[in-house]
């Protein structure tokens, strides 16, 4: 449900989403980002300013119904559903959000993912390992630092130095590159940029034909380009397939409606002129 606040935006109301569905919980915390962007602390494009005061109401009422609910959502859509919790609690609190509430979970799908969890995204869960091992966090220099490095070995020995994964849906691959472009790859190959410059040019090549109905190729290529841009290809391509993603996901029928109104809003924004 979408509440009209002003005639210019529409408003998710934070008190109705299902906060079991990660899909869902997701989708209202986008569409959240997407606003708090076009709000005046935050705007830096020509584009009308979004009400801060309502948009911070809702994301208190997001991060509250997410605290409460977590514990109902499957594993496997944890990680879906906190993807943007730590922003937009930055965003409505101005402090990151809780390192003991994210590591319960983080830790919660890691322990399913090393029971056996097989719907758990490798390339999801490597991405939430890596950036706690960046900031040096003890609690993941045990098993999850083991379960890191051994699945980037997996990772390079299924591309063969080849920098492609033959036989593998184009969702997971473009996943699984994305995390090879965003981590160290140093023991595993003499030349890790040259390899990762292949990777990219190898699946760039592959966005133009995705299917437009396919939801879970289309974002994963979009995280794709958004990781590999400027250092793996060219800011002028990365704007094209960035603009041509968005349009595919803001028409998406098979999303969560306020996740497809945020894409359209990413759209718009990046459309719009810059304010300097």
């Amino acid at each position: 449900m979408i509440t009209d606040i002003l005639t210019t935006y529409n408003i998710p109301d934070c008190s109705v989403v299902d906060y079991t569905d990660g899909n869902k919980v997701f989708g209202a915390g986008h569409l959240l980002l997407s606003l708090m962007q076009r709000t005046a602390p935050y705007r830096t494009r020509d584009v009308a300013p979004a009400p801060l005061s309502a948009v911070v109401k809702e994301a208190k009422h997001w991060i509250d119904g997410v605290e409460r609910y977590i514990h109902t959502i499957p594993p496997h859509l944890v990680l879906t559903a906190l993807y943007p919790f730590d922003l937009v609690h930055r965003m409505a609190f101005h402090r990151p959000a809780s390192p003991a509430f994210l590591n319960r979970w983080y830790t919660h799908v890691f322990n399913a993912k090393v029971k056996g969890d097989r719907q758990i995204s490798d390339s999801a869960l490597l991405g939430v390992i890596s950036a706690r091992l960046s900031h040096r966090d003890p609690l993941y220099f045990d098993r999850p630092l083991l379960w890191y490095s051994s699945t980037l070995d997996r990772w390079m020995k299924l591309c063969a130095g080849s920098a492609e994964f033959a036989d593998m849906p184009l969702d997971e691959a473009l996943g699984i590159a994305a995390s090879l472009i965003d981590n160290d790859l140093i023991v595993f190959v003499p030349d890790q940029d040259a390899f990762k410059h292949r990777l990219a040019a190898n699946y760039a090549s592959r966005l133009d034909d995705i299917d437009a109905g396919d939801a879970d190729t289309l974002r994963a290529a979009l995280h794709f380009v958004r990781t590999a841009r400027y250092r793996y290809i060219a800011a002028d391509c990365a704007a094209h397939f960035e603009l041509h993603l968005l349009r595919q996901l803001s028409r998406n029928p098979n999303l969560d409606p306020n996740d497809r109104q945020a894409y359209s809003l990413d759209l718009d924004y990046l459309l719009a002129p810059s304010l300097d």
